[in-house]
C-alpha cells in the first residue's frame, strides 16, 4: 500500500482563493527536495493525483516545474496557515520543511497544529479554515472512485461524496466526472473519467501532491508473505505470515 502524502489547498478564503497565487504557490514547492529532506529512500516523488497503481501511467498527472519566482511576486504583506496533524512527529517534520521552503519566497507561513475532529468542521466555516493542510491519507482500495469521491467531491451536502474533503476544493464538472466513473464497466471509460475528475482538481490546485510514501517493516531474516490488512495502513495482515 502506498499512501499519498499531500495538501488540501483552502480555494474560497484568504490569498489561496486567487487561482494565480495557488500556482505560484505550488511551483514553489520543491518536492525532489522535500522527499529526501523528509523520507529519503523510503518515499518517491507524486506524479499523479492518485496513489501508485490506482490508474495508469500517464493518466491523471500532478507535475509542474519547481519555480519560487512567481509566488516571490506575489508574497510580499501575505501570510498563510499550514496545518498538519498534531499528534504525528513525520506530520510536522514535513510541514516544516514545506514552511522552510514557502517562507524563502517572502511568505509569511503559520504552522497550526491541529486535532483531527477540528479538521472535520472546516467545511463549514472555510473563512475560518486554515489555507493549507499536510496530511498523508491511504487509499480503502484499488478503485480510484474511493480516493477521489472522498477528498475530490465537491458537492458534499448532495451526500454522494466529499467526506474528507476538508478545505473544500474541487469542481462541479469533476463531480460529474467521478459520476459517469463510479457505474462505467468499461475500463476504458473509467480511466477516462477518473483521470478527467483528477484534471480539474490539478488546474484548479485544490489539491498538491508531494509524495508517495510505502509502508516501512523491520521483520526479522526468513519471514515471507507480506501483505496489508486494508483497513488500516502500517498494519500486517498476520495470518498470512510464513516463515521460510
Amino acid at each position: 500500500m502506498l499512501r499519498k502524502a499531500q495538501l488540501w489547498v483552502n480555494t474560497q478564503a484568504g490569498p489561496t482563493a486567487d487561482p494565480a497565487f495557488r500556482a505560484a504557490l505550488r511551483s514553489a514547492i520543491d518536492r525532489a527536495s522535500l522527499v529526501d529532506q523528509v523520507w529519503g529512500k523510503y518515499a518517491t516523488v507524486s506524479k499523479q493525483m492518485y496513489p501508485t497503481g490506482m490508474i495508469a501511467d500517464g493518466l491523471a498527472a500532478d507535475d509542474w516545474t519547481f519555480d519560487p519566482a512567481p509566488l516571490s511576486g506575489l508574497a510580499a504583506g501575505k501570510k498563510i496557515t499550514l496545518a498538519y496533524p498534531a499528534d504525528r512527529p513525520a506530520d510536522q517534520q514535513a510541514a516544516e520543511a514545506l514552511q522552510t521552503q514557502l517562507s524563502a519566497t517572502g511568505l509569511d507561513v503559520e504552522l497550526v497544529p491541529t486535532q483531527d475532529a477540528d479538521a472535520y468542521g472546516w467545511a463549514s466555516d472555510l473563512s475560518s479554515a486554515p489555507n493549507l493542510y499536510y496530511r498523508v491519507p491511504f487509499p480503502d482500495s484499488n478503485h480510484p472512485d474511493t480516493w477521489a469521491r472522498l477528498f475530490w467531491y465537491n458537492n458534499v451536502a448532495s451526500g454522494f461524496g466529499g467526506f474528507l474533503n476538508f478545505l473544500g476544493s474541487g469542481t462541479t464538472a469533476g463531480d460529474t466526472a467521478m459520476d459517469a466513473g463510479l457505474p462505467a464497466v468499461d475500463d476504458k471509460v473509467v480511466a477516462e473519467k477518473y483521470d478527467a475528475a483528477a484534471k480539474e482538481l490539478h488546474d484548479q490546485v485544490g489539491i498538491i501532491t508531494l509524495a508517495d510514501v510505502p509502508d516501512v517493516f523491520i521483520a526479522k531474516a526468513g519471514i515471507t508473505g507480506f501483505a496489508h490488512w486494508l483497513p488500516m495502513p502500517l498494519t500486517l495482515a498476520l495470518k498470512v505470515l510464513r516463515v521460510g
